[in-house]
């Protein structure tokens, strides 16, 4: 049951765009490193590009080189890139969709984890993380780090020490606090 949980959680991502400010990044761009994200100057361009995904929730970059074999593999480390509607960071050995901008942008991405240990049975799983877009660093999105992305909006920093539902309210908050100090773009 926590798969098909997961599983229609994830599609509904996959079907919204991202929330927050406009992210204003070029499409079907590859950006090999933070520094070409923050300043959205991609190394490539040109292609039209795809999210190519298995049966495992691996994803990789597929662009269409207009030949015979119009569809190929990008092989290169990225960043993270973006096809004609999203942004994916590269991360843990997946492409996690961007479905916030701002300050502290959230990424997720679905992978199988073994939950049996004997039969090697997985399940589908989420997970969140978030980007500081000033300084880079990534993390997996937790309630006590929530706690100090908010820590500098006093007003809103006690409503989600006064939520009961921290878990389930932190890319809420995210969102607000991001809503309430718009990203400054150099």
């Amino acid at each position: 049951m926590r798969s098909i949980v997961a599983i229609a959680l994830y599609c509904t991502l996959l079907n919204t765009s991202t929330f927050g400010q406009d992210s204003g990044f070029k499409k079907n761009a590859i950006y090999l490193s933070f520094e070409e994200f923050r300043n959205n100057t991609p190394s490539i361009t040109g292609h039209t590009l795809n999210l190519g995904e298995t049966d495992q929730y691996l994803r990789s970059i597929e662009y269409d080189n207009y030949g015979p074999d119009t569809v190929k593999k990008f092989r290169r480390r990225v960043w993270g890139f973006s096809d004609d509607k999203n942004f994916y960071i590269k991360y843990g050995g997946s492409a996690g969709m961007v479905i916030e901008w701002g300050n502290y942008c959230v990424f997720s991405y679905v992978q199988n984890v073994q939950i049996n240990a004997v039969n090697h049975e997985k399940e589908p799983r989420s997970f969140y993380y978030v980007l500081n877009y000033l300084t880079g660093e990534i993390e997996e999105m937790k309630v006590n780090k929530v706690k100090r992305y908010l820590a500098d909006d006093g007003e809103l920093a006690q409503e989600y020490r006064d939520e009961d539902d921290k878990e389930g309210q932190m890319l809420e908050f995210i969102r607000r606090y991001n809503q309430r100090h718009p990203l400054k773009r150099d």
